[in-house]
């Protein structure tokens, strides 16, 4: 198999972390430029792309909630450094902008912890430097360091605090409301009005994926990956049913015939492309290929 997504995304955040450490080590000593400004920015909105990128990989994994907070945590603390070294950097009072030696040296080995795994040891982050611009250094670097600490550790239950404080969108929370209430309603209309036998699965996957992509600021990206997964899975249920178990079949015959098809579409939860299409597939495949429905494999259920 090929390295799952979830893996890719964390030695990614591991890489930028220590990219970001280096630069704003750099930034202290005033050794850098232009270029190198814009090269800080570049990785700071490579954070921001791998927080768009964690309900796209993470979810549908084991302890995918528990893995989004506290990966959403480390980047939150991870912004704080370049912020809190610029200020001090930048510091109109010459002896507020001096950095001390030890903190640009705990800021390269912090760099080395996020980019090795192994790195032996732990990074000693006490000071007797008491500045308030070197303190709030040292806090969001400890900070850093703690929510790396956390993101290895094996997920547990629960959800763990959020460090990221997310504001209230009101204006953003009713247009959601709006756009499901105007696919849902109609739909359920529709299948009252009309006795459509198909209509309450319809309604069901109306109501879940409208109420999945309304607040997704992805949402018309996936949906096209959505579709693709959908329509696989439902045809390839439709072959199922019609050619390897058209009739009811106890649990182990059931499971002996369900299993293979789930290990080979788990190779497409390892590609960032295919990850969305294949939950998809999968959900739709063990929906409709059942032949318990009480739905018969006619038009009505096509």
């Amino acid at each position: 198999m090929p390295p799952s997504g979830r893996r890719s995304l964390l030695d990614r955040a591991r890489q930028s972390g220590a990219e970001l450490l280096e630069r704003c080590s750099a930034l202290l000593t005033g050794s850098l430029g232009a270029a190198d400004q814009g090269a800080l920015l570049a990785v700071v909105a490579r954070l921001g792309d791998l927080d768009a990128e964690a309900d796209e990989v993470l979810d549908g994994a084991p302890g995918a909630r528990w893995r989004k907070r506290r990966l959403r945590n480390l980047l939150a603390s991870l912004l704080l450094v370049p912020s809190r070294t610029r200020a001090l950097a930048r510091s109109d009072d010459p002896v507020q902008a001096q950095a001390p030696p030890e903190l640009k040296a705990l800021l390269g080995q912090a760099a080395l912890r996020f980019r090795y795994k192994d790195f032996p040891g732990s990074v000693p982050l006490a000071s007797a430097d008491g500045r308030p611009a070197v303190a709030d250094t040292r806090a969001a670097l400890t900070a850093a360091l703690a929510d790396l600490r956390d993101l290895e550790r094996a997920p547990v239950v629960g959800n763990g605090p959020a460090r990221l404080e997310t504001p209230l969108d009101w204006q953003g929370a009713a247009r959601a409301a709006t756009r499901t209430a105007l696919c849902v309603l109609p739909m359920g209309l529709a299948w009252l009005a009309t006795g459509w036998a198909a209509g309450s699965l319809m309604l069901l996957g109306t109501c879940v994926f409208v109420t999945l992509l309304s607040a997704n600021e992805l949402g018309a990206a996936m949906i096209r990956r959505i579709v693709l997964g959908v329509l696989a899975g439902i045809g390839l249920a439709l072959a199922f049913r019609a050619f390897v178990l058209p009739h009811p079949a106890g649990l182990t015959v059931l499971l002996l015939a369900l299993v293979p098809v789930l290990c080979v579409t788990a190779a497409g939860l390892t590609f960032r492309l295919t990850a969305v299409s294949t939950v998809e597939f999968n959900n739709f495949f063990l929906m409709m290929s059942q032949p318990t429905h009480l739905t018969p494999l006619g038009p009505p259920l096509v």
